[in-house]
């Protein structure tokens, strides 16, 4: 059996894509400990506030913009409670 041949364009290829894949997973680390406190700061308030009853679903999303990559992305989804 023939290992595959890696050419030097796609080495330096996958080797781009790693290091894209490790600063982003750096970024969603620092900014996941901050958004997740902030919204469970809100639910309770909203729960205690009777706005929110346990079991409600809540429609939430999320915003990522960069001018410098021509990014902006709205993410939604449900959080049940």
């Amino acid at each position: 059996m023939r290992s595959p041949v890696v050419t030097k364009a796609k080495a330096t290829q996958t080797a781009r894509d790693k290091a894209i894949e490790a600063a982003v997973s750096q970024f969603m680390k620092s900014i996941d400990h901050a958004t997740r406190r902030e919204i469970e700061k809100r639910l309770r308030k909203a729960l205690a506030d009777g706005v929110v009853k346990p079991g409600d679903s809540i429609t939430a999303g999320m915003g990522l913009k960069s001018p410098d990559a021509d990014l902006d992305v709205a993410v939604f989804g449900k959080i049940k409670l």
